[in-house]
């Protein structure tokens, strides 16, 4: 099973993009595709939410382990649902062209939807980087494109990604993208379980279920409990 830690600091800077809006579909307008794009918004905050965890409306020091020797003082910043602050937001005040710093140094609080859209914009650029840094590529290698996966498989995938970091997990996690392909349910479990610190820990454990749960890959935890030591049905909060 590959591993890595999972509060790796990376750039997550990416533009938005939008949606056709008003009354009039445009000609190449799917329901199976729109579907899919609403099951992912969704997927997103529910990892968000109950994954992530909201670090609050305003930056403060995080309570990763790996920093956990650290002064808080010189402890990178964390706010909203799970985004890292970096440099160059600190300096510019605006995070993905959301102002969230005054100019005197004072933050500003971010509103639920400002929340909400860093999250989907680092959740796509960290996907992006995971892609371009080699999932495309090892994908070939075993005879299939990421557009041919079952979009419950992308929407873990992408967790993975954002959890780690895109590079970090283009280059440690391949035989999970084999899983993926054949649907395996129980190697995609395992493949996807990580550390926290160089260490296997409930909270990570339980982390995977979440994905597993909330992407519609699994119904209960009974079904990854015995590749998911750590992990509990109350700990994940997926029926058991």
């Amino acid at each position: 099973v590959e591993d890595a830690d999972t509060d790796i600091d990376v750039d997550r800077d990416a533009p938005a993009g939008g949606e056709p809006t008003g009354l009039m579909r445009p000609s190449s307008f799917s329901p199976i595709e729109e579907s899919i794009k609403e099951k992912t918004s969704q997927f997103y905050l529910d990892i968000g939410k109950n994954a992530e965890g909201d670090h609050g409306d305003t930056p403060s020091a995080t309570n990763d382990s790996r920093e956990a020797n650290k002064p808080i003082a010189k402890r990178s910043k964390d706010v909203g649902y799970g985004h890292k602050v970096k440099p160059n937001e600190e300096s510019s005040g605006l995070i993905y062209g959301i102002k969230f710093k005054n100019e005197d140094g004072t933050y500003i609080a971010l509103t639920e939807n400002q929340k909400i859209k860093i999250l989907n914009e680092d959740m796509s650029k960290e996907l992006k980087l995971a892609r371009e840094s080699g999932w495309d590529k090892k994908l070939a290698a075993i005879g299939t494109r990421w557009e041919d996966l079952d979009f419950k498989y992308q929407n873990a995938l992408n967790s993975l990604a954002y959890n780690v970091g895109g590079p970090k997990a283009a280059k440690q996690w391949t035989t999970v993208l084999t899983a993926a392909k054949d649907k395996n349910i129980k190697d995609f479990a395992e493949e996807m379980r990580r550390k926290d610190n160089k260490k296997y820990t409930a909270g990570m454990d339980n982390r995977v279920v979440k994905e597993l749960y909330y992407v519609g890959i699994v119904s209960n935890f009974s079904e990854v409990s015995s590749v998911l030591p750590l992990a509990t049905a109350d700990g994940s909060g997926v029926p058991e």
